[in-house]
């Protein structure tokens, strides 16, 4: 089947002669039904949005070159976004079904646009307003890449500088929820709530158009999916956070230390006691460890751990700054999920990402506070008897 490519004749008012550009086809005023479900009329008036090439110049709208004037083909630049423009009539190549529509400029030449890659690209604003163009669907996308990079805020910490290992993935608000989304069959479900806790931009934008606001919504989990689908079983998540080491035991050369136990968790995915009207999901998402007894003490000879201290003892004060700052690498085992409310109450259900604990890096919080690394000790899971 011969596929048409139509261009739209889009007139501005014309002063003087028209010295006509060469665009190739018959001439023809039948409207044109494009991929967007729109039918497009002559006379129609349309707006040009922007240009798909990366300087921002139109690919699809364009004056064609004319051999009697000795012109080459020449493009719009990205100055003519948000121009609007009318439709002049149509012009349909027979021979490969490509249809243009043709409209002339103030300057006096016709010009053409291929309507369905336009729209398609973004360079033509649709007629129809629930359309969401390529473009729009690739600015979901980007802006939720970027968001879930977000650093965990609620562990009021600073990554240490180069600390990550390799292959290692911050479990960042949202990836906790999209972990939380492995277990689910309909992830659809939960893309508005995605979008108010993490994307609230792009939710604020849109939520009040419901014909927009879909288009976003299965944007959104079309990215979900991807992501989700990207999660390895094995995959190594870390976290960082402050703890406090306590005294040192000197039989055993070792600062008496707890970074984590079992009643501890990170919430991570919250509504931060906003109310979301649309969202049909509430969910509270925590992480909790479950081999938190097997990382104990802050191992470090004696000459080293006097000198920690002597750093650390503030001049005028007896008391001495005990903070480190870890990071804690894992694994996650499964979720859980506890007090179940009704779908849209007003309580959330709790969400439990529960994980082993692979190993703690411990740093000193001074160094780490200028931005540099200073290792104080690697935790190992202590081997049980």
């Amino acid at each position: 089947m011969k596929t048409k490519l139509f261009c739209t004749i889009i007139a501005f008012a014309v002063v003087g002669n028209i010295a006509f550009a060469q665009v190739p086809g018959s001439k023809s005023e039948t409207p044109f039904a494009a991929i967007d479900g729109a039918v497009y009329k002559v006379g129609d008036t349309l707006t040009m949005g922007v240009g798909s090439e990366a300087n921002g110049n139109f690919n699809y709208i364009y004056v064609p070159a004319n051999v009697f004037l000795n012109t080459a083909r020449r493009n719009y630049t990205h100055a003519a976004a948000g121009q609007r423009i009318v439709v002049k009539h149509f012009s349909v190549v027979k021979n490969s079904g490509t249809t243009y529509a043709v409209f002339t400029l103030a300057s006096a030449q016709n010009a053409c646009v291929n309507i369905n890659l336009a729209l398609e690209s973004g360079e033509l604003v649709s007629k129809n307003s629930s359309h969401l163009s390529k473009v729009r669907e690739r600015e979901v996308y980007n802006a939720a890449v970027q968001g879930i990079g977000r650093s965990i805020s609620t562990l009021g910490n600073t990554v240490p500088a180069n600390a990550m290992a390799q292959g290692s993935q911050q479990l960042s608000a949202p990836y906790s929820f999209l972990c939380y989304m492995k277990n689910k069959s309909s992830i659809k479900d939960y893309a508005i709530e995605y979008l108010f806790v993490h994307q609230w931009d792009l939710y604020r934008e849109y939520a009040d158009d419901e014909f927009n606001f879909q288009d976003v919504i299965d944007a959104t989990t079309v990215f979900m999916e991807q992501k989700v689908s990207e999660i390895k079983d094995e995959q190594v998540f870390f976290i960082n956070t402050k703890s406090e080491f306590g005294e040192y035991d000197f039989d055993k050369n070792l600062f008496s230390f707890t970074p984590l136990t079992l009643a501890s968790y990170f919430t991570l995915h919250r509504w931060i006691y906003l109310g979301c009207e649309k969202c049909k999901t509430n969910t509270e998402v925590r992480l909790k460890f479950l081999n938190t007894h097997l990382f104990q003490g802050l191992v470090m000879d004696r000459d080293k751990a006097n000198d920690l201290l002597k750093q650390r003892k503030p001049y005028s004060s007896i008391n001495i700054d005990r903070g480190v700052s870890i990071m804690v690498y894992f694994t996650l085992v499964d979720s859980i999920e506890e007090n179940l409310n009704p779908l849209g109450a007003s309580r959330p259900n709790i969400v439990y990402l529960r994980a082993n604990i692979d190993y703690i890096e411990v740093y000193d919080s001074y160094a780490v506070s200028r931005g540099t690394n200073m290792l104080l000790y690697t935790m190992r899971p202590a081997i049980q008897n």
